[in-house]
């Protein structure tokens, strides 16, 4: 069994000095990368407008702006979450072998015009992910070949992993194993902005 790791550090008196350390502590140790990023939800609409021709106006906006990353959020997949305009779930969802293909309704090309034009503009593409909690995220290979393929197929490198729940031991080494999964058969290319909230 894994054990949590511990880390004894030396810095100046500040509260700063101590986060500056920190800061330069967590770069040493894994892939670290400023973004400056723009995510489709900003409108406070939910998953009500994301779709192409959405995305690909917003990173026209976002370019102007100086956005490093358009953070396609729930919404692009065919499956839908509980945070759904239109409702769903995340019991099971691996019922539905597509839950996780771009929502061919809002996307009819798939991801690749989004990202040709996000590559025309300097601007990557990011998504988001929730994995499947279930079980303890028992699912957490599928999850991962989920990921891989996006970054195969669309070169999406970036992905924000959402609704993270650690319930148990088990479920944060699963969910550990996922992303090490992912990172290793990415070559160390993708980056993964996990959100805390």
């Amino acid at each position: 069994t894994r054990l949590y790791g511990c880390v004894t550090g030396v810095s100046g008196f500040s509260e700063l000095d101590a986060l500056v350390a920190l800061r330069l502590y967590q770069k040493s140790i894994r892939p670290f990368e400023d973004m400056v990023v723009m995510n489709t939800w900003g409108d406070r609409g939910q998953d009500a407008k994301v779709c192409e021709a959405f995305c690909l106006a917003e990173l026209e906006r976002g370019a102007r702006l100086g956005i490093s990353c358009l953070q396609i959020d729930d919404g692009w997949q065919k499956g839908k979450s509980p945070n759904s305009v239109s409702g769903g779930t995340f019991n099971d969802i691996w019922r539905d072998g597509q839950y996780w293909m771009p929502d061919p309704g809002k996307y009819p090309h798939g991801l690749g015009p989004v990202v040709d034009k996000g590559n025309d503009l300097g601007v990557d593409i990011g998504l988001w992910f929730n994995p499947s909690i279930q079980n303890d995220y028992s699912d957490w290979e599928r999850d991962a070949e989920v990921l891989v393929g996006l970054n195969k197929e669309y070169g999406i490198r970036i992905f924000k992993i959402d609704g993270v729940q650690l319930p148990t031991r088990e479920a944060e080494e699963n969910l550990r194993n996922m992303l090490a999964k992912v990172r290793s058969e990415t070559g160390g290319g993708v980056v993964f902005n996990l959100d805390a909230t």
